[in-house]
């Protein structure tokens, strides 16, 4: 079934060529830049708590408390994906 007015609606790479994903990981912010869902997630989640560990002005604990997560767990995220 096609897409209302009759024009086709064609997936990111269904030309056979597999999509570009940018060679640095990429930031989910940028115009174009189009990353497999899990890495996307991960990047979201990243960018929210180091936002969300400025807010709480650096905090680990007052951030960790604010989100419902550990201060360890957090600390993963932050600093193991800024590899």
């Amino acid at each position: 079934m096609g897409a209302p007015g009759g024009s086709q609606v064609t997936a990111v790479g269904s030309s056979g060529s597999s999509p570009e994903y940018p060679a640095d990981g990429g930031n989910i912010n940028t115009p174009g830049a189009i990353l497999p869902f899990f890495d996307a997630r991960r990047e979201w989640s990243r960018q929210y708590c180091w936002y969300v560990l400025n807010v709480c002005d650096g905090s680990v604990r007052r951030a960790a408390r604010l989100l419902g997560m550990q201060r360890h767990s957090l600390r993963r995220i932050l600093f193991d994906h800024a590899r």
